[in-house]
């Protein structure tokens, strides 16, 4: 019918359009996409490039770029590094490593896996393309390095208080607080003691179980039992407890607490 006839008419017609591309370079011979991904011609590198309409090939990078969007799907080789030394690495090595000053990234992308580049050149490649970890920011002179999180959120590096850090890129690290306040909010999710500060200003802190503080007051405010995963649980005054963030303290008011339990 009239419908499979225009089909095949536009079959055909990318056929002869792919047969023009691919004889002015010698990308076709590869028939594997593996093959394809370490191969270049003299006009430049291959791309494996896959169509529903005509299945796989391989083209040279500056045809599979010429192909439109909506029939193909192609990958494309990574960017060479240069002399650099972040070349080659593993990734627990490429996350400890330098490349004169500028630290070493692991990209991971579906086409080339896993590779080690600059943190520079890193952040030059296409995010559609490649995800990459970068080294955490290392802080001179810093008392709170490598500690524990129990300690960090406890210590100070001079007048500065610490702060703990998590990332899925390099685990839970302790910062400075005004170091870890410059660190990217989409990497690192981070704990500050400055949150603490508020429970020294009243008698609530003095509760140390969850019973005597729900039973507590102040200078006319109840005390409010808030627990913690970073700092554990305290006993706050109710309007401070009410200014903590709910994404990192999860609290308790008397009103509540005596309504589930019947008085």
């Amino acid at each position: 019918n009239r419908t499979i006839k225009m089909n095949l008419t536009l079959v055909f017609a990318l056929f002869a359009q792919l047969f023009a591309i691919v004889s002015a370079a010698t990308c076709d011979t590869n028939k594997k996409e593996k093959n394809c991904m370490a191969a270049s011609s003299d006009l430049g590198k291959c791309s494996w490039c896959s169509s529903g309409a005509v299945g796989s090939a391989c083209y040279e990078e500056g045809d599979a770029k010429s192909l439109p969007d909506s029939i193909f799907e192609c990958e494309y080789q990574k960017a060479a590094l240069k002399g650099s030394s972040c070349d080659g690495l593993k990734e627990s090595q490429c996350m400890k490593a330098t490349a004169g000053a500028d630290k070493c990234s692991w990209c991971n992308s579906a086409a080339v896996g896993g590779t080690c580049f600059t943190e520079t050149d890193a952040k030059t490649l296409p995010s559609s393309v490649f995800e990459c970890e970068y080294q955490k920011v290392t802080l001179k002179g810093s008392s709170c390095d490598g500690l524990k999180e129990s300690q960090c959120m406890k210590a100070t590096a001079g007048s500065e208080k610490c702060s703990w850090c998590n990332s899925a890129a390099v685990g839970g690290t302790c910062f400075t607080e005004s170091d870890a306040k410059t660190l990217p909010s989409s990497v690192f999710q981070c704990d500050y003691q400055s949150y603490l500060k508020l429970q020294k200003a009243t008698s609530c802190d003095g509760n140390t179980s969850e019973k005597s503080c729900m039973s507590s007051s102040f200078d006319g405010n109840k005390c409010s039992w808030c627990t913690s995963a970073a700092v554990g649980a305290t006993c706050f005054n109710e309007a401070d407890a009410k200014t903590l963030p709910s994404s990192v303290f999860e609290c308790e008011f008397q009103s509540t607490y005596a309504n589930l339990r019947g008085n």
